[in-house]
């Protein structure tokens, strides 16, 4: 019996070695769970920071480029106002330079080309139907070709723009007048007419603004040195425009 009981207590002595080393795994298991579990957070955490400054650094890139699309767009804008610009100033001192170069001129219509045409003689009868004598201004004349050749415009150069300004005068007292049979001795009774010979700008604004005043929406257009002046309303002052549809935008207001 002695021997039976000796043989249990070492059973049991083996079984609590074997529980306390068992139970020694186990914790060492759930020690390195735990560590592990707490490297996953650490590394959650880590990736959650991560992926917090990539949509932050996305956002920045994000409204750098918008900032830049913007600058791109004002800059574009900014440069098509600057070409528009530059283009309506070259108008301006294009239409300036033809403006000068004309400002000496008249120009005579309605008069049909002859072949023997004399136009020295034929202005000499014209300006001694305005009330020059014997000295009148000086000149040059000349006429302007034509697709038929036969109602090209006979252009006047003075040598003064006074010179000119006054032989449009008296013209504008003597206009019913001015006949084709008065210039060239004919029988022919049509009538012939004095104009400025202006820029191609000019007349185009002329054009637009002798139509509006036709349709009643204009008081009155002057020629001041090559320039078409309109006045829109009687108590209106006289304007300049630098194109026509710049004047057609003002009357449709």
């Amino acid at each position: 019996m002695g021997k039976d009981e000796t043989k249990e207590q070492r059973n049991n002595t083996l079984r609590s070695a074997n529980n306390e080393v068992s139970l020694t795994d186990i914790g060492r298991s759930l020690s390195a769970i735990n560590e592990t579990l707490a490297k996953m957070k650490t590394g959650q955490e880590k990736l959650s920071d991560d992926i917090k400054q990539v949509r932050g650094d996305i956002k920045k890139s994000s409204d750098e480029i918008k900032m830049i699309a913007d600058g791109l767009k004002n800059l574009k804008t900014t440069m098509h106002d600057t070409i528009a610009n530059v283009s309506r100033i070259e108008r301006k001192l294009e239409d300036a330079l033809e403006i000068d170069k004309r400002i000496n001129n008249l120009r005579l219509d309605g008069l049909s080309y002859q072949a023997d045409e004399k136009l020295d003689h034929i202005m000499q009868n014209l300006l001694s139907r305005l009330g020059y004598a014997n000295s009148g201004p000086r000149f040059k004349a000349y006429r302007l070709k034509s697709q038929d050749n036969s109602q090209g415009s006979v252009i006047i150069k003075f040598a003064t723009a006074f010179d000119k300004n006054i032989v449009y005068e008296r013209y504008l007292k003597l206009t019913k007048y001015i006949t084709v049979g008065l210039l060239t001795g004919s029988s022919d009774q049509k009538r012939c007419f004095l104009s400025h010979d202006l820029s191609r700008n000019q007349y185009a604004i002329n054009k637009a603004a002798v139509a509006a005043k036709k349709e009643g929406r204009i008081h009155k257009i002057r020629t001041v040195n090559g320039c078409v002046l309109v006045k829109i309303s009687p108590q209106g002052e006289f304007r300049c425009f630098d194109t026509p549809e710049m004047l057609k935008e003002e009357i449709s207001e």
